[in-house]
């Protein structure tokens, strides 16, 4: 576990090297550590941004996903995942799997939007929430009014259920 920390810091400070890195268990950190701490300086995050070091200096660096194998994917599907199968695979994630996050749809909840969150060993899957299309017809209508956005991916049988995993 101290090599995965340690593995995790790096990939950190490669990302943000002035970063002040807290460790901790379940995010349970005292408030006075990351609130009003006077800590970030917008002049000086916005002179060292790493593109504009790229730019400068004409030459290719290593990534944090060069060098510590860091990537992301956005998986999204229309159709409901089996429940056993999906509780299988949240159950035994791949180690190399290190942050994961959003919301998905289950075979037979289609009142319930199901979350995922997990962060390192700690996995965390449930309802979020409920799904727009289960809504009374007026409260969809101020739903779009708000958010015109949702109309677009809108399904005419299922809605806005669906899966967005990352």
């Amino acid at each position: 576990p101290d090599d995965e920390l340690e593995e995790m810091e790096a990939v950190l400070r490669a990302i943000q090297p002035r970063a002040n890195i807290i460790r901790t268990e379940h995010g349970a950190v005292d408030p006075g550590e990351i609130l009003n701490t006077g800590r970030f300086d917008f002049d000086r995050a916005s002179q060292s941004a790493g593109w504009k070091r790229e730019l400068q200096h004409g030459h290719h660096h290593e990534s944090a996903a060069d060098e510590h194998g860091v990537t992301s994917f956005v998986f999204e599907s229309r159709r409901p995942f089996h429940p056993e199968r999906i509780a299988r695979l949240f159950a035994d994630l791949p180690d190399g799997i290190v942050r994961a996050k959003g919301f998905f749809w289950s075979a037979g909840r289609e009142d319930i939007a199901m979350g995922l969150d997990k962060a390192g060993q700690s996995v965390r899957a449930g309802p979020k929430g409920t799904w727009i299309a289960t809504l009374p017809q007026a409260q969809q209508e101020r739903y779009f009014a708000a958010r015109p956005g949702i109309k677009e991916d809108w399904d005419d049988q299922w809605g806005d259920r669906g899966s967005e995993l990352v």
